[in-house]
């Protein structure tokens, strides 16, 4: 009898004991499914240092570009890129077939920004040695304002000419019509082993001598110069950078003995010479902003992951597909219940045709997941993110269209970024970057500057053209008139360009014709 009393009073505790195991058992169980979703559906970057154990293959193709041209042929290559580190294969391709040499060549850049800016990685450049193999090359391909000195680092150039745009009023003032710098390059002794920034520099002469003149570099993009003994800098060679506006350049070819035929010149145009826009400004304009469009962009990351501009450009096309298909979906009823039905019917019927489309284009090996339930809930999202915005404003993001974060020839690129609305990085008002809209009258006056300049230069023996497209630099609505005017220039200045010559890079944004135009307007 006592027994069986204990037994009864102990019941509601064991009770209270197995409720409190479950209740951590399914804690447990939800917190390892929490995190096995989260985890699945987290893009993080890969770090750099695992991203370069592979490199592109139309790297290789770079170096082995078909092409008429050699050290005894009598025409002049020209090359267009997108994105201005892209010419890096180029430059060291035309090195090793002979074209320029392999050191001390004269680099004449034509830009609205110097590019002077130092890589993240530093330690993947060669020191002050050519490139050995296309993986070297590959590794230097990091940012787009950090190649020249990535070029410069290994001996390529030790001459580098500057010529700026003179609508930049705020670069004009800080150094003035001219300036020249004779700059040492070296290996800074003191650096630890394994620094990201062994190099360090003294300027000889220039604007920049100071009482200390030699310096070397840390912190993000070596944007820390802490001055050092010229003791500690191991000098391995001199360069002289020259920076000057369009207006003085014209007056140094008129004086002449500026350059000389004896120089390997590599010519290298940027057409954001001509102007500079931020390309966000579209959506600006129809009240698409920066929260908003975070909204539309959250799913895209998650949705589509391009490996290479031909994805890219597929993507895109999908892209407006969907944006026409929103413009053109006109309810048939203003009854909240029957609208919602409405809309999900839409979402559902659009849904299916992507993914028939994305089957169809063969770029599945594009999309960030290979779950269909999880890209269904992405696009779905996309779509009731689209399905709230005005005919204006679905018009304007369709003219923005989709793109790569940077290009996938970049040894920092990565799928998983995944892919963006193509409005650059450049924010008006929030960035360092001098807008200028050129007029037509402007963008006239510029290409008779550049052809004289073109007839001043001697021959160079490459050259490159970079669009700044993707980057949101080059003016959109002027990009057919600006890259003809600057081929025709090329053409008058230099009887050895021919048209017939030119060479399109594949990683070009919308191919060889261009981002403009290259849908039908909705």
């Amino acid at each position: 009898m006592a027994k069986g009393l204990l037994s009864s009073r102990c019941l509601p505790y064991r009770i209270l004991e197995l409720t409190l195991i479950l209740c951590m058992c399914w804690v447990l169980f939800t917190t390892v499914c929490w995190t096995w979703f989260l985890w699945s559906n987290f893009k993080a970057p890969s770090p750099a240092h695992t991203i370069v154990k592979e490199y592109p293959k139309n790297i290789i193709e770079i170096q082995h570009v078909p092409s008429k041209v050699n050290r005894s042929n009598s025409q002049i290559p020209v090359y267009i890129v997108e994105e201005h580190h892209e010419v890096l294969p180029y430059w060291f391709g035309a090195a090793k077939r002979g074209l320029i040499s392999k050191r001390g060549n004269t680099l004449v850049h034509i830009d609205a920004h110097s590019d002077s800016a130092l890589s993240e990685h530093q330690d993947w450049i060669p020191p002050f040695r050519f490139p050995e193999s296309e993986m070297e090359i590959f590794k230097m391909m990091q940012e787009n304002d950090g190649f020249i000195m990535s070029s410069v680092i290994t001996g390529l150039f030790n001459r580098w000419i500057f010529i700026c745009s003179s609508w930049d009023t705020d670069m004009s003032q800080d150094i003035g019509d001219y300036y020249k710098v004779v700059v040492e390059l070296g290996r800074f002794t003191g650096a630890p082993p394994n620094s990201p920034f062994p190099f360090c520099r003294c300027v000889k002469t220039g604007i920049f001598k100071r009482g200390k003149d030699c310096a070397q570099f840390s912190g993000y993009r070596g944007m820390n110069e802490t001055s050092i003994e010229p003791s500690l800098c191991d000098i391995k060679f001199t360069y002289t950078m020259e920076q000057l506006t369009e207006k003085n350049a014209l007056e140094r070819i008129e004086k002449g003995g500026w350059l000389s035929k004896d120089e390997n010149i590599v010519l290298d145009i940027d057409e954001d010479f001509y102007g500079c826009e931020a390309a966000v400004q579209p959506l600006y304009d129809v009240g698409i902003f920066e929260e908003e469009l975070d909204k539309i962009k959250q799913p895209l990351q998650y949705l589509l992951c391009p490996r290479n501009a031909i994805d890219e450009r597929s993507f895109d096309k999908i892209f407006h597909f969907i944006i026409s298909r929103v413009a053109h979906f006109i309810p048939s009823t203003k009854n909240e219940t029957q609208l919602r039905a409405e809309r999900l019917q839409f979402i559902d019927k659009v849904t299916e045709e992507f993914l028939q489309n994305v089957k169809t284009m063969d770029v599945e090996g594009g999309m960030c997941s290979k779950n269909d339930i999880k890209r269904t809930g992405h696009l779905r999202l996309l779509l009731f993110k689209l399905l709230k915005l005005s005919e204006k404003q679905i018009r304007a993001l369709s003219e923005v269209g989709l793109c790569l974060a940077m290009t996938s020839n970049s040894v920092l690129y990565n799928p998983l970024y995944g892919m963006r609305t193509c409005d650059g990085y450049n924010r008006p008002g929030e960035s360092m970057v001098f807008f200028h809209t050129p007029t037509i009258e402007e963008i006239n006056e510029r290409t008779r500057d550049l052809k004289q300049i073109f007839r001043g230069i001697p021959d160079p023996k490459i050259v490159t053209i970079c669009r700044s497209m993707r980057d949101g630099y080059t003016p959109r609505k002027f990009f057919h008139k600006i890259e003809s005017d600057v081929l025709e220039s090329l053409e008058e200045g230099y009887s050895r360009i021919r048209r017939d010559a030119i060479h399109y890079d594949s990683q070009l944004l919308g191919g060889r014709n261009g981002w403009p135009d290259r849908h039908k307007p909705l």
